[in-house]
């Protein structure tokens, strides 16, 4: 194996011709490595060759890959996409770059591998070439060459760069560009630190002159320079304007880059106000959040804190610690620390006092849903309407608005969904709110789902996925695809709903996220099980099951209990169906939500009686049962395969117009496929 052929004197290359010309005759295989550019050997001088011309791996593989080498360790959605930016399709490099950043974090410098490569390509050329490529690499992959010019103060740079053509190709007039990340970065590697505080420090000082009163336009990059240059005033007046500047249009990777680095330049600083730096330090926790990069915006809210000087200050900051441990599944803290929030504010009543009290009790009482307590939650949800009513808060109004059309839709109350209707337009009306008008899509589009309005549901539930994404957040998005996911599951589409899962669960278990890691996991149980492939579902099920009875998640634990019983069924133990479906059953009618679930336990108890064949009897008043409890649900899924159900095992139970209802449920929900074993619905996530 010869690599880097292109580089071979003639000599070795004559050799290397003379022996490929014998290689058909030899129990030989001659491989040959080489970039393409001029010099060295030629692959076309060879005889008996096979060329591979090898290009960039597609995002496809690229992603397939990063699956691959993540399976055990899941990376966030903006981690992928930083990897993959970065490796350039080169598999090599996207190795490297995953194992250097779980190693030490994502913000790393280049592998040393990855450097040495490159760093012989930089060191074969002439000192003044070198010193020059350097120089050029401190300014980015794109080199603006009135900037360099400024920087050598007149030297002739752009023919000099031009003529590195291997490093180079043309860009915008004016501007040149580094033929691939690896290449810009082996020659910055390459200058001594002090040397690169000082190349920082003189482009910030030139772009900073040569922008003038429109700085602020070019922050980000001024930010970069006298971040690296060390130089903590300006790297703090530029980092926050760009941290701004990034969280207007939603870039939530870069306004955490920038706000962090604000902060850090704030160490050196003696003479900030603690009101600026609360700021910083807020926004930095917002970004973080929205990235799904819970406690690290934990971390900062709690940094915020300690720069507040007033109880409102103080209020706000608790109730968005508090979010970041209600997505954790801490709720014991959550709710504590929301406790902490209201006391804070002792006997304020003013405006914003209100507005405060009604997040915190909007929030309280969306933890209280999930821990199964309904009634309570609905209560304090209709507290935290009214006091953002008075308060006159229009956004906090909308979010309680949404967390009470949750609650009712639990407890079986509010059925047209109109609180969730009233936040939306409330949310348009306001605009500028995408990730909380995501919510109320995504709310409206599960009480679409449970009403077997399954068209309305996906076409809800895309809208909101698509508002997550404009507004950079992706863990909501992958909430949303989630239930996009099960809405295909339901209907058959068992290979389509696996990909977009697979993705969903990768970004739940990056955020480390149980009670959607538990969510997650029950679907891809439950679809390996309608797959037939029962080895692999019975321990995700089981996994599901642990993590909610962790969480004390009741009506997520009656669900994935549900799922594991008919597992049991189409696995072949239908006396272990019947008894934890019967257990269940048990349990349900005490559980908010636990309804949900009783027109499914049924059916799976009836086909399990069914398939022993010990009380054929019993077995009929299960599964007409779970027809009866369905139409007094109004859920139209569980109605159809309790229908179909039926069909294939009591044909003489079903009139002529249950076969036509049959029918029209079957074409209404999209179904497809053998689904008379298939479960029932399990519900979204809101």
């Amino acid at each position: 194996m010869f690599d880097d052929v292109q580089w071979m004197d003639e000599s070795s290359a004559s050799l290397l011709r003379a022996l490929a010309a014998g290689v058909d005759s030899r129990p030989w295989l001659l491989v040959t490595g080489r970039r393409p550019q001029a010099g060295g050997l030629a692959v076309d001088d060879l005889e008996s060759r096979v060329r591979l011309d090898l290009q960039p791996l597609s995002e496809e593989a690229v992603a397939q890959l990063l699956r691959a080498v993540t399976s055990e360790r899941p990376l966030a959605p903006h981690q992928r996409a930083a990897i993959s930016a970065r490796s350039g399709g080169n598999p090599l490099f996207l190795l490297e770059l995953v194992q250097a950043g779980q190693q030490a974090g994502f913000d790393t410098a280049l592998p040393d591998s990855v450097e040495s490569l490159l760093a012989s390509q930089v060191d074969r050329l002439s000192p003044p070439d070198r010193h020059l490529l350097r120089v050029a690499s401190v300014l980015g992959m794109q080199v603006d060459l009135a900037v360099l010019a400024e920087m050598l103060e007149g030297q002739h740079a752009a023919r000099r760069l031009a003529a590195l053509d291997d490093f180079f190709s043309p860009d915008s007039p004016g501007a040149l560009r580094f033929r691939h990340t690896m290449l810009r970065d082996a020659a910055y590697e390459g200058l001594p630190y002090s040397r690169r505080r000082e190349l920082h420090a003189k482009a910030g000082a030139v772009l900073e002159r040569m922008a003038g009163r429109h700085a602020g336009e070019t922050a980000g990059l001024l930010a970069l320079h006298f971040g690296n240059a060390a130089q903590h005033r300006s790297s703090w007046h530029y980092a926050r304007l760009a941290g701004e500047h990034a969280r207007s249009i939603f870039a939530h990777v870069e306004a955490a880059r920038f706000f962090e680095q604000a902060l850090t330049a704030a160490r050196a600083l003696r003479d900030l106000s603690a009101s600026d730096l609360m700021e910083v330090a807020e926004s930095l926790g917002d970004a973080r959040s929205r990235l799904g990069e819970f406690a690290g915006a934990a971390s900062a809210y709690r940094t915020a804190r300690r720069w507040a000087t007033d109880a409102p200050a103080r209020a706000r900051l608790l109730h968005k610690v508090a979010l970041t441990t209600d997505r954790a599944g801490d709720y014991q803290l959550t709710l504590r620390t929301l406790t902490r929030a209201e006391r804070s504010l002792g006997a304020l009543d003013d405006s914003n006092a209100r507005r405060l009290r009604a997040e915190v009790r909007a929030l309280y009482g969306l933890v209280r849903h999930r821990q199964g307590r309904g009634l309570d939650a609905v209560g304090l949800l209709q507290d935290a309407v009214a006091l953002a009513e008075q308060a006159e808060a229009a956004e906090v109004l909308a979010t309680a608005l949404i967390y009470l059309d949750i609650a009712e839709l639990t407890v079986g109350r509010g059925d047209t969904g109109h609180h969730a209707q009233r936040a939306l337009g409330i949310l348009r009306e306001l605009g500028n709110q995408p990730w909380l008008e995501a919510r109320a899509l995504n709310q409206l589009g599960i009480r679409a789902y449970f009403a077997g309005n399954w068209s309305e549901a996906v076409a809800y539930y895309t809208q909101s996925r698509d508002a997550c994404l404009r507004a950079g957040d992706e863990w909501t998005a992958a909430v949303t695809a989630g239930n996009i996911a099960e809405v295909l599951l339901d209907q058959g589409h068992l290979e389509e709903a696996e990909a977009i899962l697979e993705d969903a669960l990768r970004t739940y278990q990056a955020a480390r996220t149980p009670t959607f890691i538990g969510y997650g996991t029950m679907l891809m149980g439950r679809l390996l099980t309608r797959r037939g492939d029962f080895s692999r579902s019975a321990p995700l099920l089981e996994e599901a099951r642990q993590m909610a009875a962790a969480g004390k998640e009741a009506t997520q634990l009656l669900q994935a209990e549900t799922a594991l019983a008919e597992h049991h069924l189409l696995a072949g133990r239908p006396a272990a169906a019947v008894d934890l479906a019967e257990r269940v059953l048990g349990r349900a009618a005490s559980v908010p939500g636990g309804a949900m679930v009783e027109p499914n336990l049924e059916r799976i108890v009836g086909m399990a009686l069914m398939n022993m064949g010990q009380d054929p009897r019993a077995a009929r008043r299960h599964l007409l049962k779970a027809v009866e409890s369905s139409r007094a649900k109004g859920a139209r899924y569980d109605l159809a395969m309790s229908l179909e159900v039926l069909a294939h095992t009591c044909p003489d139970a079903l009139g002529p117009l249950d076969r036509e209802e049959l029918a029209a449920l079957t074409s209404q929900l999209g179904l497809v496929g053998r689904r008379w074993q298939a479960t029932g619905q399990v519900g979204p996530l809101p």
